[in-house]
């Protein structure tokens, strides 16, 4: 029995299963927290690329159409946020005439949906274009729920950009009715 004993004292087999055990735990932790976090950046920079195209698309054309041009440039950043769910992504795209003076923004037209009117817009335009000049401003939200660690916590991380563009012609855009 104290033969049985000593060798089973010796025996350091199972030091490998009790570090794996101790181990395990936190490695699978760090690699979902590291996919958590890549589809984080992933899905932000998907999101700037569609706050650009919608910008983009819109300052094309000497006049923007709200029934056919607004509709299309927010599915054309819609379908940019591919492969990723579009129920949490929304748009507020402002259309800003300069009357009288670079520091004087005036709102000419709005166009919001899923996600409330960005209020910073009109001073955050201050001084991006000269007396009768215009600018679009896109900004776009994201509301991102990581797929395990969100499940756990529930958190979501909400997720802003902002687009200014210029028309082609360096003109205002007006809104066709």
């Amino acid at each position: 029995m104290l033969n049985m004993f000593k060798n089973w004292w010796k025996d350091d087999r199972a030091v490998i299963a009790i570090e794996v055990g101790f181990l395990f735990p936190t490695m699978l932790t760090l690699l979902l927290g590291v996919m958590d976090i890549g589809n984080g950046v992933y899905i932000n920079q998907k999101l700037i690329d569609a706050d650009q195209m919608i910008a983009d698309l819109l300052t094309r054309n000497p006049t923007v159409s709200a029934s056919t041009d607004l509709p299309n440039a927010i599915m054309a950043g819609q379908l940019t946020m591919s492969p990723f769910a579009t129920t949490p992504f929304g748009v507020d795209i402002v259309g800003i005439e300069f009357i009288n003076s670079p520091t004087n923004p005036v709102v000419e037209w709005r166009d919001t949906v899923n996600m409330a009117a960005n209020q910073s817009v009109p001073a955050d335009a201050s001084g991006l274009g000269n007396a009768l000049e215009g600018v679009i401003v896109v900004t776009t939200v994201y509301t991102y729920t990581p797929f395990f660690t969100g499940g756990l916590t529930g958190s979501t991380y909400p997720m802003l950009e902002t687009a200014f563009a210029r028309a082609r012609n360096g003109l205002y855009i007006p809104e066709e009715s």
